[in-house]
């Protein structure tokens, strides 16, 4: 209804085309059904990600399902954050992974000077924006809407960590809804729906690294499933970037090493 009362629409974004396509956007939003009036373009990104961007995915750590999951990734995370000295942000999927990683790290963090700032535990958003930036090494630990309208060019932030894939939560009651639609219809929903959307907020995730020409930046992966589940080549596709295949905590150190130099 509300697009019959428009005569003319523009909608721009950095992250609503998965593989170079529109479909799954113009589907979900309605517009596929003025598809014959519409005007679609796809427009090369203005950095150089190759050279400003480097993307270490780690193969040996357990899926985030396993009880060890926890156990592999907080040795990483405080590696990371000792041998690369620059403001991080780690992006999580729940307040549940949000509050156990910022248990499991701020007594290290703490020892190494490092502040650390948690949605939910340090103040409102906008606080926990602005005392992270004016920090002199800080640590940002959030989930949800922090994956997305947050600009920190620059020396505001230089590492992102992403422990999980931002899958939908199965159980919410939108979700939910939609997913039994999508079933009714003989769809598959977990291909045509869930990996989508994870695709998208794991763009806007990694947008908030490289805001201008001028940045640079690390990301680093947590979730093997990249490299174990049949989704993972449609994700690998999606992650811009230089590639580094870490399949062992031995190759992470001396990835860590290297950069350390840099």
């Amino acid at each position: 209804m509300l697009f019959n009362k428009i005569k003319t629409l523009i909608t721009t974004s950095g992250t609503i085309a998965i593989d170079g396509d529109f479909s799954y956007f113009m589907n979900r939003t309605g517009l596929a059904r003025f598809k014959e009036q519409s005007l679609m373009q796809l427009y090369s990104s203005p950095f150089d990600y190759n050279a400003q961007l480097k993307t270490a995915i780690c193969e040996f750590i357990k899926d985030p399902g396993d009880p060890q999951f926890y156990n592999d990734t907080t040795p990483v995370i405080k590696a990371i954050i000792q041998a690369i000295p620059k403001k991080t942000m780690i992006l999580t999927t729940s307040y549940t992974m949000l509050n156990t990683i910022y248990n499991n790290i701020l007594p290290f963090s703490e020892e190494l000077g490092i502040q650390v700032f948690a949605q939910g535990i340090s103040g409102s958003r906008t606080k926990i924006i602005e005392n992270f930036k004016s920090s002199h090494q800080g640590l940002l630990i959030g989930t949800d809407t922090f994956w997305e309208g947050i600009d920190l060019p620059g020396k505001f932030l230089e590492v992102l960590i992403i422990p999980k894939l931002p899958f939908p939560a199965p159980n919410d009651p939108i979700i939910e809804s939609r997913i039994n639609k999508i079933r009714e219809n003989g769809n598959n929903p977990f291909d045509q729906y869930m990996v989508p959307e994870m695709i998208l907020k794991l763009k806007q995730g990694i947008g908030r690294l490289i805001r201008t020409t001028y940045d640079n930046g690390y990301l680093f992966i947590l979730d093997s499933r990249i490299y174990r589940r049949n989704y993972g080549k449609r994700v690998l596709d999606e992650i811009p970037g230089k590639e580094y295949r870490l399949s062992s905590y031995y190759l992470l150190s001396q990835y860590l090493r290297e950069v350390s130099n840099e």
